[in-house]
């Protein structure tokens, strides 16, 4: 238990709770009155002393960890919570029999920027110390925990060196089910690659689901929210309580499962007042499985050329798309301008129509003399025209008596 003003974990720096037996990890709970910083790597390689396992550069992170029983609690209260350059919060399990961890974060805003990450998993990669090839941890029974964030302002974004987006992830690496996410913000921004995302790695494992709750939400370049699966099931996304807008920019929403009879998850967009498809793509698919349904409802629903709303399913039945958005006539609401166009140089005086028919250069683009008129005068556009002295004279007279 951390209670503090604020909370920098920087180089590497680790708060965490681990068990490498059958017994549950302890859980962490940080109380900050404004700001918990968590950012960056450590130089070199850190080695566990008790199962002989190394971690190039480890990030800074707030984790919990259980090798063969179930990970803690990991609870976050601050103002704002960042996390950058690789920095996250992580819980991972090869619990048996139970839910793992789960992860409760509550802030007014919440940042992940350059690599900063959110992740829970039932089951974790990691490198031994005599070899440099990837392992793969699991049980065959522990469940995905959740991961729940209460925030007003909900920014994913930044790409870190390995042109890795920042992001939210739910993993499954067993057939057990894989953890949900549930997000509930004011609004929800992300872009350059950002990812929210509940994925099965596991040939029968269901991906979790995702449920957002937001009042206006904007995915551009390259951002999405997915739930996807290898073989099993794939997780639903519910979005709901859009008062404002959703809008996607080069940017995607989709449910998706690889291969085999796994059915594709469902999506399901309520409300937004405008949703917008600019280059965007809503996609629920399945391979032999049925593919998923997709439901919008939207006071005004605006979809580019190059968009695409499809639920499919490579050999099996596609799921079916249904949209209740009212039909608006934008035809009517368009004027057609006059094809025949306007001669300017009718409306000049002579002076300025002459130079015009002349195809003189024109003389607006130097320096200009001010011609004062009476209040009467009517002003023509021959009052700006070009000054007889060059510009350096000017400069010297400033500089002379200013």
């Amino acid at each position: 238990m951390i209670q503090a003003g604020n909370v920098n974990i920087t180089e590497g720096g680790i708060i965490s709770t681990s068990t490498f037996d059958t017994g549950k990890a302890g859980s962490i709970r940080l109380e900050v009155e404004d700001t918990l910083l968590i950012s960056g790597r450590r130089d070199g390689t850190f080695v566990t002393p008790v199962v002989n396992t190394k971690f190039e550069n480890p990030q800074s992170s707030i984790s919990s960890f259980a090798m063969q029983g179930v990970g803690g609690q990991i609870d976050v209260v601050a103002k704002t919570i960042h996390l950058t350059q690789d920095g996250g919060i992580s819980a991972s399990s090869l619990g048996v029999g139970e839910q793992i961890s789960s992860i409760d974060l509550r802030a007014d805003t919440l940042l992940l920027t350059q690599g900063g990450i959110i992740s829970n998993s039932n089951g974790i990669f990691m490198t031994t110390a005599d070899s440099d090839a990837g392992i793969g941890f699991f049980s065959q029974e522990g469940i995905g925990g959740d991961i729940r964030i209460q925030t007003k302002h909900l920014i994913v974004n930044n790409q870190d060196s390995k042109l890795q987006g920042s992001g939210i992830f739910s993993n499954t690496l067993n057939p057990k089910p894989g953890g949900n996410l549930f997000i509930q913000t004011d609004s929800l921004e992300m872009t350059h690659g950002a990812a929210i995302s509940a994925r099965s790695y596991n040939s029968t494992g269901n991906a979790g689901q995702i449920n957002i709750q937001a009042q206006r939400i904007h995915l551009q370049e390259r951002s999405i929210i997915e739930t996807s699966a290898v073989r099993g099931g794939g997780g639903n996304i519910v979005i709901n309580g859009l008062a404002e807008s959703l809008h996607l920019d080069n940017s995607m929403i989709s449910t998706s499962v690889a291969a085999g009879a796994g059915g594709g998850g469902n999506i399901t967009l309520e409300s937004p007042r405008f949703m917008i498809l600019n280059h965007g793509q809503v996609k629920a698919q399945a391979d032999a499985g049925r593919g998923g349904n997709i439901a919008i409802t939207a006071e005004h629903f605006v979809k580019s050329v190059e968009s695409l709303v499809s639920a499919s399913s490579n050999l099996g039945i596609d799921g079916q798309i249904t949209i209740d958005s009212p039909t608006e006539d934008i035809g009517s609401q368009v004027l057609s301008l006059s094809a025949n166009y306007l001669n300017a140089a009718s409306l000049f005086p002579r002076s300025c129509a002459a130079k015009i028919a002349d195809q003189r250069p024109s003389e607006f683009v130097r320096p200009f003399t001010l011609i004062v008129r009476p209040k009467t005068a009517a002003h023509a556009p021959e009052d700006t025209r070009a000054s007889p002295y060059p510009a350096t004279l000017y400069y010297k007279w400033f500089d002379q008596y200013h």
